[in-house]
């Protein structure tokens, strides 16, 4: 009977002694206040994390590791319970496993989580500049940067004045564009990289579009008698800064000028030794800003 006392009394005490670890481990706990998930968020570096709460029966503290820079913790009491609010701006990439345990019983984790913060891409464009004749391809321009799995999108402008590509696109550049007025254009394409649910800083990259030079004689018709100076012929063009190159034929019967020449007017004196009429045909071709336009007779 006595053995059997004693061992009830074991019994009980050691009833006693799991209660009552079941009640410190209830009091030690942390329960998840803030949405159900908040412990685990994915984010894009430089934003803000949607603050995640917890709420202890505890008030002695917490001890909590693994939160990236820019992330902190603040535990308050009230009324004997313990608060805590884990917010913040993480700058650095990466996936940070957090733990937290409560001071009462710092052995055992209480709460936990992870915080994946994306980098935010990067786009670079090659080439990011570059000048076109008035009707041709472009150098492709190829679109990257550092963060893996990056993708592109991108937009352009003076579509109107300038057609031949998509106002928008995704991914690689290319195409042709033509230049019918009579200036310069240029067409920017603004390039917006995205990776991971972030959208980085766009980029621009240019294509200046050259005007097609003309070429135009004044006058473009004459007849003189053999001997005789030309009427200088006076070649302008439409599109500023074009210069002009010409050729002639009939250059063995008829003397005089020169076989080809530049310049902005055609001039001297033109001899037939020949009984009947004898046409010269100049032929002009222009150039402006490395473009040469159709050439005219």
């Amino acid at each position: 009977m006595e053995k059997m006392k004693r061992t009830c009394l074991f019994v009980v005490l050691i009833l006693l002694l799991f209660n009552a670890r079941l009640s410190a481990q209830a009091v030690c706990a942390l329960t998840l206040t803030s949405a159900a998930g908040s412990e685990t968020q994915n984010i894009c570096s430089n934003n803000s994390i949607a603050p995640i709460t917890y709420f202890s029966l505890d008030n002695t503290g917490v001890i909590i590791s693994g939160l990236p820079a820019g992330v902190t913790y603040q535990y308050s009491t009230n009324g004997g319970y313990g608060y805590l609010v884990v917010s913040g701006t993480p700058g650095t990439a990466g996936t940070f496993n957090y733990t937290v345990a409560m001071a009462c019983d710092p052995n055992v984790t209480a709460a936990s989580g992870t915080i994946t913060v994306n980098p935010i891409p990067n786009a670079v464009a090659s080439p990011s500049s570059q000048t076109i004749c008035f009707a041709g391809p472009i150098a492709p321009i190829i679109l990257s940067g550092a963060v893996s799995g990056t993708s592109y999108t991108w937009v352009r402008d003076n579509a109107v004045a300038v057609p031949g590509i998509a106002i928008s696109g995704a991914g690689n550049i290319s195409g042709t564009l033509t230049n019918p007025t009579n200036a310069s254009a240029t067409v920017a394409f603004t390039i917006t990289p995205s990776a991971n649910g972030c959208t980085g800083t766009p980029i621009t990259a240019t294509v200046l579009v050259n005007a097609k030079p003309d070429a135009v004689a004044t006058p473009d018709l004459q007849t003189i008698c053999s001997g005789a100076p030309i009427t200088a012929i006076v070649l302008t063009g439409t599109v500023a800064g074009t210069t002009h190159t010409w050729a002639r034929d009939n250059t063995i019967t008829v003397t005089g000028i020169g076989d080809a020449a530049a310049g902005s007017f055609i001039s001297g004196t033109l001899t037939s030794p020949s009984n009947v009429p004898e046409p010269v045909i100049f032929t002009i071709t222009p150039t402006a800003h490395g473009c040469t336009g159709q050439s005219n007779a």
